[in-house]
C-alpha cells in the first residue's frame, strides 16, 4: 500500500525499499516526499494524489502497527534499540486490563515495552521455544498454568515468560498462551530458515553421514536441528536476553504439579546451571564424534576441564557404555553472564557455526552437548543436578493431572 501511495504521489519515481528483510526487524514504513515548496508546480491532480497516498497509507500503517505492536519483535532502525511488547503488565491477564472510555466501550490495553511496563531488569525470566503446531500449543497452555507453582519469584514483579517462535503463530494462538498465565509475556521471533555460513541444508544428508536424519511429525526437516542449535548458540545472542540475568527453560511438554521453593532463580547464588542429571544418551548414533570434537577443542584453546570430575566420569561413560552422559535440558536454569562468556561462546559456536557442524549432521543434542560444556567451564560448586522439586515432563504432564494439582493448590 505504501508503494502504490509514494508512486501515485511521486509519479513514476520509485519508493524506497527496506534492505532490512529480517522478521526479526522492525517493519520501518518508507517515508513519502513532502509536496514541492513551487506552489505553481502543484497541481490539483498532484494534491489530490497526495490526499489518496494520505489515505492509503494511514491505512497500511494502522494495519501494520496494529499486527507488529502486539505479536511482532521490534526494532528501532533509527537508534538499533531492541524492544519487544509485553503483554500481562502489572500482574494481570490481558482480558483483565482494559480501559473504558466515556462511552462505556472497553478494548485491552496494548502490550507495553519493557520499560513502560516497570518490570525490574536483570532478574530472572522463563524461556519457551515453540512451533504453531496446535498440539504444541495446548500443551504449552498447560506449562505456563502450572508456573503457579514457582515460589521463588518477587511478589511484586514475577520473572516474565518469552515464548519464541517463527512469527507464525495465528492472533488466537497466541492469545491463548497469554490467557494462560499472569505473568508478563513476549513474544520474540526467531528465524529457522537461516543456516550457518558453509552448512548446505540441500546437499547434507544422511547419506553423506551414515547418520540417519531425525525427524518430528509435522515439523520442517531441519525443524528439530535448528531448535538444537537456538538452545546451544541462538538464545544466547538473542537481544531479547538484554534485560535479564537468569533464564529458566522449559519445553513445551514441561509442568509442574507441586512447589517448588526457589525457581525460577537458582537455589544459591554461587551457580551458574542447573539441571538434573538422568543418565546416557540412549540414541549412540548421535554422539559419534563428539567427545573428540571437544577434546580437540580443547587443545585448540590450550584449555582443561574446568570439572576434573565431571570430565572423568564422561570419559568413564565413553569408555564403557559407548555414549556419553546427559542432562535434562527440557528443563534448565542458565546464568546468561555464564553462557556469554567469549570461551563458552566460542565452544557454542564450534558446535553449531562452523565445521563440522556437528548439530546438524550427527544431531549432536542440547542435552549431551550441555553436560559437555559444564564440566569445562563449571567448578562443581558451580552445578546443581539434582530433580527439580514438582517438575514433570511428557506423560507426567497430562492436563487433567495438572489442573487437580492446581485446584488442590487454590485451596490450600
Amino acid at each position: 500500500l505504501f508503494t502504490a501511495a509514494n508512486k501515485m504521489a511521486q509519479g513514476s519515481k520509485r519508493a524506497p525499499r527496506s534492505s532490512n528483510r529480517s522478521r526479526n526487524k522492525d517493519r520501518t514504513l518508507p517515508k513519502t516526499t513532502p509536496p514541492p515548496e513551487d506552489v505553481e508546480s502543484y497541481s490539483p491532480n498532484r494534491a489530490n494524489s497526495w490526499a489518496i497516498a494520505f489515505v492509503l497509507a494511514s491505512i497500511a500503517f494502522f494495519t501494520v502497527s496494529q499486527f507488529n505492536n502486539r505479536y511482532i519483535t521490534l526494532s528501532n532502525q533509527t537508534t538499533g534499540k531492541y524492544t519487544l511488547h509485553y503483554h500481562n503488565v502489572n500482574n494481570r491477564r490481558l482480558d483483565e486490563n482494559e480501559d473504558e472510555d466515556s462511552e462505556g466501550d472497553t478494548t485491552p490495553t496494548a502490550p507495553v515495552p519493557l520499560e513502560a511496563a516497570g518490570l525490574p531488569k536483570k532478574g530472572p525470566v522463563i524461556a519457551a521455544l515453540v512451533t504453531n503446531r496446535q498440539k504444541d500449543i495446548d500443551e504449552l497452555q498447560v506449562a505456563l498454568k502450572s508456573l503457579a507453582f514457582l515460589q521463588g519469584d518477587d511478589p511484586e514483579y514475577p520473572a516474565p515468560v518469552l515464548v519464541f517462535n517463527e512469527g507464525d503463530l495465528s492472533e488466537e494462538q497466541t492469545q491463548s498462551l497469554v490467557d494462560s498465565t499472569t505473568r508478563p509475556m513476549a513474544f520474540p521471533l526467531v528465524d529457522f530458515t537461516i543456516f550457518p555460513p558453509g552448512f548446505d541444508p540441500n546437499g547434507d544428508t544422511s547419506n553423506s553421514t551414515g547418520v540417519k536424519k531425525f525427524r518430528v511429525k509435522d515439523r520442517s526437516e531441519w525443524g528439530y536441528y535448528q531448535m538444537i542449535r537456538f538452545w546451544i548458540t541462538g538464545i544466547w545472542k538473542h537481544p531479547a536476553l538484554e534485560p535479564y540475568s537468569t533464564v529458566m527453560r522449559i519445553d513445551s511438554d514441561s509442568c509442574f504439579k507441586e512447589p517448588n521453593l526457589f525457581l525460577p532463580k537458582f537455589k544459591n547464588p554461587n551457580l551458574v546451571y542447573y539441571s538434573q542429571y538422568v543418565g546416557f544418551e540412549d540414541g549412540k548414533n548421535f554422539t559419534i564424534g563428539l567427545l573428540d570434537f571437544a577434546k580437540q577443542f580443547m587443545r585448540k584453546q590450550n584449555k582443561v576441564a574446568a570439572n576434573p570430575m565431571l570430565w572423568q566420569f564422561i570419559e568413564t561413560t565413553f569408555v564403557s557404555e559407548e555414549t556419553l552422559p546427559l542432562f535434562q535440558t527440557n528443563f534448565e536454569v542458565s546464568k546468561k553472564e555464564w553462557m556469554q562468556q567469549p570461551e563458552v561462546m566460542a565452544w557454542h559456536d564450534a558446535l553449531t557455526e562452523e565445521e563440522p557442524f556437528g548439530i546438524f549432521r550427527y544431531r549432536w543434542g542440547d542435552a549431551v552437548t550441555r553436560f559437555l560444556t559444564a564440566a569445562m567451564f563449571a567448578t562443581n560448586e558451580m552445578i546443581m543436578t539434582s530433580h527439580p522439586d514438582g517438575y514433570g515432563h511428557k506423560e507426567r504432564c497430562q492436563k487433567e493431572d495438572v489442573m487437580a494439582a492446581l485446584a488442590t493448590l487454590a485451596q490450600a
